[in-house]
């Protein structure tokens, strides 16, 4: 009689590579479709924009700043090919500005989802 202490049971919810032995090694290549990403960034921040320029203040950061954070994403979206570092910062920062801000919620809720396509987490 087996211990099933000994056999592990995983259950993969969605396709995954797995890998056994000694010193296993995975490459990964992400390709990111920047039109598509042009396509749907850009419609996003400039409702985000338009909410946060709406606003009297934001708490902890000057609201102007956060626009201009806005305003670079949108230049960066536009490159032949975007810094999507660069991306990750300016948007992550914006997401974590106006997170918490009731009124920009449905903007803020949209980038959020405009940015999980990519790839580009934020809180």
């Amino acid at each position: 009689m087996s211990d099933d202490r000994e056999r592990p049971n995983i259950t993969y919810n969605g396709p995954v590579t797995v890998q056994s032995g000694p010193n296993p090694v995975a490459n990964v290549t992400q390709n990111i479709n920047f039109d598509e990403m042009r396509k749907q960034l850009i419609p996003v921040l400039e409702a985000v924009e338009a909410a946060v320029s709406g606003l009297e203040s934001l708490p902890g950061d000057p609201k102007e700043k956060i626009i201009d954070l806005i305003r670079k994403g949108k230049i960066e979206i536009k490159q032949d090919k975007p810094n999507v570092t660069r991306l990750k910062s300016l948007l992550s920062t914006v997401g974590s500005s106006i997170g918490t801000v009731a009124s920009v919620k449905p903007a803020y809720e949209a980038l959020k989802l405009a940015l999980t396509h990519f790839h580009i987490p934020i809180p």
